[in-house]
């Protein structure tokens, strides 16, 4: 119970730094789950009760502009999801078209 509100918080910076941080509440997930499997009812609750108030605030803290501008943020998501299925192809991405993947970075090394 001591390391709750430690874990809440690196939780809360890996989503700030990249949402995909999120797949670290997963453990915590799994502490709170077994639990309530366990029926410890009053301990689920004060785990809970501790964890989501610290994991909220170190990540306002560290990205407060998720929270803020939620509209540009899901934007930006939305983007770079389409970048990444090919949907949108900003300039950056440009310059890979019609290479070998995994072999085109490496022969432009050596």
């Amino acid at each position: 119970m001591r390391l709750i509100p430690t874990i809440a918080v690196l939780c809360g910076f890996s989503y700030a730094t990249k949402i995909t941080g999120l797949v670290f509440l997963l453990l915590p997930s799994i502490y709170i789950f077994s639990l309530i499997a366990r029926k410890a009812y009053k301990k689920t609750l004060t785990a809970s009760a501790i964890f989501i108030p610290f994991f909220i605030a170190s990540s306002f803290l560290a990205a407060p502009y998720q929270i803020i501008d939620w509209v540009k943020f899901y934007a930006d998501q939305n983007f770079m999801q389409g970048v990444i299925l090919g949907n949108s192809k900003p300039p950056f991405t440009i310059i890979y078209e019609h290479t070998l993947p995994y072999i085109y970075p490496l022969v432009n090394v050596m």
